[in-house]
């Protein structure tokens, strides 16, 4: 039996807070069995309605919008706060994340330190693109079974419950594994869901959902997820219904440990939850900040929720949704558009206050970040015209914050710099530019590029968040090979940059699809992975070039949030009865 505080981390995939006996996003039954043990967080709101962006926060403590600049090209660097990795590298745990793709494998490998091809049972690979709820199961005894290490472990098992009956039944294995081998009283364990699911009621369910997603849907059935926490000498059994987040679970696990770490330095951070255990009652002004999109990426929407009230923003029409959480749990009631008896004008103040202030706090966070990658990645390129100074066209649609940091940057890797020239297109209008021009277009094509009769510039430099789809369109291709420059290059929202333009698809494609910072470990231990990798960049190269299996465009976010909550009201009585409710309440709630 090893020494010290061990953690299992149980996640079960896209799983309620609550059952509706409609479909298998259900709150299961082992939750509730676990919460006879443990400590069960009733409002426990995710950073992000999405998996990826998900575990972005759980696993770093820091929500969503701080991890990363876009879906696209999410990238953690882990130099700036505590994660799993950290354990592993100061305090000699074992790192064994359990994640059910290969996608999820690759992408947290730098939070998580990844389990290897040694670990895994016969017949098992990291390779594999995905394991079910049993097979995750058996990697998870295998390697239990087997361990005789003095080290403290750390699990992370990544269970998922859709198109599975038997999930409940592996899970609760689990937990009986971890008292068979001894782990039950010395170990700080968790379960929880990644983010949660649309009512049955709001008809948002998968048919219609089919190519959407859910990750733009804010309200509560969606955003809030169970979550039970269980650690040496704690309470079981307890319930706190006060807010909390799933950016508070490493800032727990590091209280627990007793290890200092640095979350309190930013008040947008996790925070551990052990005082709200100890006594709930103590007050709290906190406000959990979730997001369906990433910093620097359009279609963006933001819910502040406290205990009491919710927020939402939607960036691109500058739309806001309040509501009563208390009186009108559904969220079928938007404040700003009804009158109801009960002054919203400090509430409202302070949420706007909030966003702003935390909007500016992330983009000061990902201004240094940026900086820092653009001297890295310039460097090069400012020696070649260290004689010169180069004019530079920058073609984007990316939002205006993002392209001031890029010019700003520019601007101070160079010695000398020429025009700049910003090529705006796609409904893109940029308001100032005062190094040069400003040029709109309707679409970036070859024939919208020679109809703007652009000059010639030394660089040209494409700014997207499509850098690790490999491909682009053929159409932005060739628009952007349209604008004459001497040196065309692409370069990705962390400010990568990527010699695209010179060929089509190889080096840069092949480079882009196989990276080694995020395949390399698997390649390593299985080397027929590569392999593999290569047929299907073969076959990915045959689709581009045959202009196969294109994406259709999604809903606008707002036609979604309207139709949920049309359908919300049909099921749940007419919204002047909730008006009622609200009206009828003797005391507004404070966050």
């Amino acid at each position: 039996m090893n020494k010290g505080t061990n953690i299992f981390w149980i996640i079960i995939d896209s799983v309620r807070t609550f059952r509706t006996g409609a479909d298998d996003r259900d709150r299961i039954d082992i939750i509730d069995e676990f919460a006879n043990e443990s400590i069960e967080f009733t409002n426990c709101v995710t950073s992000a309605p999405s998996s990826k962006l998900a575990a972005g926060a759980m696993f770093t403590g820091m929500p969503s919008v701080y991890v990363a600049r876009h879906f696209n090209d999410w990238k953690f660097k882990n130099d700036k706060i505590k994660t799993i990795k950290t354990l592993v590298d100061e305090h000699d745990y074992k790192s064994f994340p359990l994640i059910d793709t290969r996608n999820g494998r690759e992408n947290y490998q730098h939070i998580l330190p990844p389990v290897r091809k040694k670990d895994l049972p016969r017949g098992y690979n990291l390779s594999d693109y995905v394991w079910s709820n049993e097979e995750l199961f058996n990697v998870f005894e295998h390697i239990i079974n087997g361990y005789g290490d003095d080290n403290p472990v750390s699990f992370v098992l990544w269970y998922d419950c859709r198109r599975d009956p038997k999930t409940n039944y592996y899970i609760s294995k689990t937990l009986r594994t971890i008292k068979e081998q001894g782990y039950w009283d010395n170990s700080i364990i968790i379960m929880q869901s990644d983010h949660g699911y649309p009512d049955p009621r709001s008809k948002l369910n998968e048919n219609y959902l089919a190519g959407l997603g859910h990750d733009m849907i804010l309200t509560d059935d969606n955003i809030k997820t169970p979550m039970l926490i269980r650690y040496p000498q704690g309470p079981v059994g307890k319930k706190i219904s006060r807010i909390i987040g799933h950016v508070d679970i490493i800032p727990t696990i590091f209280d627990i440990l007793k290890i200092q770490n640095s979350y309190d330095s930013n008040r947008f951070f996790g925070k551990s939850v052990l005082p709200l255990i100890v006594d709930e009652t103590k007050p709290q002004k906190r406000i959990i900040r979730t997001d369906t999109r990433l910093t620097m990426d359009v279609g963006k929407i933001t819910s502040l929720r406290g205990d009491n009230y919710k927020y939402t923003y939607f960036y691109d029409d500058a739309a806001e949704v309040l509501v009563n959480l208390i009186a009108d749990p559904n969220e079928l009631v938007n404040l700003l558009d009804s009158k109801y008896g009960e002054d919203i004008s400090k509430v409202l103040s302070d949420f706007r206050n909030e966003l702003k202030s935390y909007d500016k706090d992330i983009f000061n966070f990902h201004l240094s970040d940026l900086k820092e990658n653009a001297k890295n990645n310039f460097q090069s390129l400012s020696e070649t015209y260290s004689n010169s100074s180069p004019s530079i066209c920058i073609v984007s649609k990316a939002p205006h914050n993002l392209i001031e940091i890029l010019i700003e940057s520019i601007v101070s890797s160079f010695q000398k710099i020429g025009k700049i020239t910003l090529l705006g297109y796609g409904g893109i209008n940029y308001s100032s530019n005062t190094h040069g021009q400003i040029i709109n277009v309707s679409a970036l094509s070859k024939t919208s590029i020679t109809q703007a009769n652009i000059s010639a510039h030394e660089i040209v430099i494409y700014l997207t968040e499509n850098s690790k789809r490999v491909f682009l369109k053929p159409d932005i291709y060739s628009g952007v090979k349209a604008i004459k420059g001497e040196k065309l290059i692409l370069l990705n929202y962390n400010f990568e940059l990527f010699d695209y333009f010179r060929s089509r698809w190889f080096p840069s494609g092949a480079r882009l699809f196989f990276s080694f910072d995020r395949k390399g470990y698997i390649y390593k231990d299985e080397p027929l992975t590569f392999v593999k990798d290569v047929f299907e960049f073969i076959g990915i190269s045959f689709n581009y070039l045959t202009r196969r299996g294109m994406k259709k465009d999604l809903v606008a976010a707002r036609e979604i949030h309207e139709y949920r909550t049309n359908m919300m009201k049909k099921e749940s009585g007419n919204s002047e009865e909730v008006n009622r409710e609200i009206k009828n309440m003797s005391k507004a709630t404070d966050d």
